[in-house]
């Protein structure tokens, strides 16, 4: 028997089964997608709140300060600023260093660029999936309009 003769046609329930569940996926991979995109924002944000605060402490003039001892500034605590010239930076890797202001500026800038990048690259990756989505939705609306014209076409012949 030919190779050809042994092949099996794939039906039409299959033929849409196959693409809901490539739909499906794709539809995951995008939120999958977004969530990355919202978690780099976030980190964006945190930097930029870090980056001006660490220019306004150049310019800062006096030895006290509130100093929030969580992310969104509910509790505060007074605290004296012994050193107005360095600060304690996170380098990468988990280390920290003491480097002068503008070192820490420019490290924060950095990683802003490195997200940026990321987040362009998430974004781009976003609408190459968006796209496939739309050809796989629109090859399954295709199915679906040959299938109901077949059955249109068989009630009025039989």
């Amino acid at each position: 028997m030919s190779a050809r003769g042994q092949e099996r046609r794939v039906t039409y329930r299959e033929a849409v089964e196959r693409l809901v569940s490539d739909i499906n996926r794709v539809e995951e991979y995008i939120r999958s997608l977004q969530q990355n995109a919202n978690i780099v924002l976030a980190e964006l944000e945190e930097l930029r709140i870090a980056r001006e605060a660490l220019e306004q402490l150049k310019m800062y003039k006096g030895e006290e300060a509130l100093l929030a001892l969580d992310r969104r500034g509910h509790v505060m605590a007074r605290g004296v600023i012994t050193a107005k010239d360095k600060v304690i930076a996170n380098i990468g890797g988990e280390f920290l260093m003491e480097v002068p202001i503008d070192v820490a500026i420019k490290i924060i800038v950095a990683k802003e660029s490195d997200l940026r990048n990321a987040l362009n690259a998430i974004n781009q990756e976003i609408s190459s999936a968006y796209t496939l989505y739309e050809r796989l939705r629109a090859a399954l609306s295709q199915i679906v309009e040959e299938a109901e014209k077949k059955a249109r076409e068989e009630s009025r012949s039989g």
